[in-house]
């Protein structure tokens, strides 16, 4: 697991990478923690140090088309199987 640290005037946050937490969403959804297909507000308390605005980032990052994976080369973790609904590949 990857973490960036984040210095700050008065103490230091430890916040996951993207790809850890796009792991971490395929996870929960193998394990049945969130259900299958699963949106933004189903696993939004597992990960209070993000903003839900990053979150979604995150998703379509690392869907199927996503800027991630066609950008960047890296392996897809979602597929989009409806308006803000996605599935682990």
């Amino acid at each position: 697991m990857t973490i960036v640290q984040k210095a700050t005037r008065h103490f230091t946050m430890r916040t996951p990478t993207d790809e850890h937490v796009a792991d971490r969403i395929v996870d929960l959804s193998q394990h049945g923690t969130i259900p299958t297909p699963f949106r933004v507000s189903d696993y939004r308390d597992r990960f209070p140090e993000l903003s839900e605005n990053h979150l979604r980032t995150v998703l379509a990052n690392y869907e199927l088309k996503g800027y991630m994976v066609m950008r960047r080369g890296m392996r897809p973790r979602f597929r989009r199987v409806g308006r803000g609904l996605y599935e682990p590949i």
